[in-house]
């Protein structure tokens, strides 16, 4: 799990970076990225219910990114709000660093990783 202070919370917060983030996609996940104005980047991860019918499985996804988002953490600019978004079911097949690389390069895409 991610530190508290590394998570969006506020349904204000996600509002506000969906609102004025700037996007980013690929076919299996969606990237927004606002402005925070700290020194910490916060996170948060969505899995629609129409993406995975079962629980487990969203929670599944959400544990995967996680655990990326706390590997390449310390690689990453600092002040940011991201919302990573899964839209594809085909996402749960894929193999660990298939997923790292697609975190990877939307991130680099976004302008998060130097």
């Amino acid at each position: 799990m991610l530190a508290k202070q590394y998570r969006l919370r506020k349904q204000s917060e996600l509002d506000r970076v969906f609102q004025k983030g700037k996007v980013f996609n690929n076919s299996f996940l969606s990237l927004r990225r606002g402005d925070n104005n700290l020194i910490v980047n916060r996170f948060a991860f969505l899995v629609g219910a129409k993406v995975f019918k079962k629980a487990s499985l969203r929670n599944k996804v959400k544990r995967r990114i996680r655990q990326i988002i706390r590997e390449i953490l310390p690689l990453m600019k600092r002040g940011y709000d991201v919302i990573f978004i899964v839209k594809n079911p085909g996402f749960i097949d894929k193999k660990h660093i298939e997923v790292k690389l697609m975190v990877q390069n939307l991130a680099k895409a976004a302008g998060l990783i130097l």
